[in-house]
């Protein structure tokens, strides 16, 4: 089967959050950055502020620049993750093609080497509504937007993927 997709930003997101989600580490490691950490740095925080005394009005401005120093970081993330994006993937260069067949994957971004990968290279693969991952390492992966396959291309790759690797999510 052969098929071409456009790359986008949405499509990036999701194949990095469903990489994330794939083992009991990666979904650690998530958590404690983005909530467990900030979260208890803030109720340490306020435990110190209430032990020496502090005023609720020092209290409140403490807790709104929090939220404020939060909000912030979570504009610099996105920032930085579609300038990288746009780096990695110019316009010129947001269309891709891939084909998949019994010899394994054969893809490339529009504009650049196609790259073979036979089916005892892809290690593990994983999917969900969104997006279809395959990776060839541990945190390497190729990924495909499920919805630039057909429900028939969709059934094709399963039935390869059944064939071909030992290791499969499908979330």
């Amino acid at each position: 089967m052969k098929f071409t997709y456009s790359i986008t930003l949405a499509d990036l997101q999701n194949a990095q959050e469903l990489h994330w989600h794939q083992t009991l580490r990666r979904r650690a490691i998530y958590y404690s950055t983005y909530w467990l950490f900030p979260v208890l740095a803030t109720a340490l925080f306020t435990l110190l502020l209430t032990r020496i005394g502090a005023s609720y009005a020092f209290f409140i401005g403490f807790v709104i620049a929090a939220l404020i120093t939060t909000l912030g970081f979570s504009r610099k993330k996105t920032k930085l993750y579609r300038k990288r994006f746009d780096k990695n993937f110019p316009p010129n260069k947001r269309t891709a093609w891939c084909v998949i067949d019994e010899d394994g994957i054969t893809s490339a971004i529009v504009g650049t080497d196609e790259e073979k990968r036979p089916w005892q290279d892809v290690a593990h693969f994983a999917q969900n509504n969104n997006i279809t991952l395959l990776y060839v390492s541990e945190k390497k992966f190729m990924f495909i937007p499920t919805n630039a396959l057909t429900m028939d291309q969709r059934t094709e790759l399963l039935g390869y993927v059944d064939r071909h690797i030992r290791n499969k999510t499908s979330c």
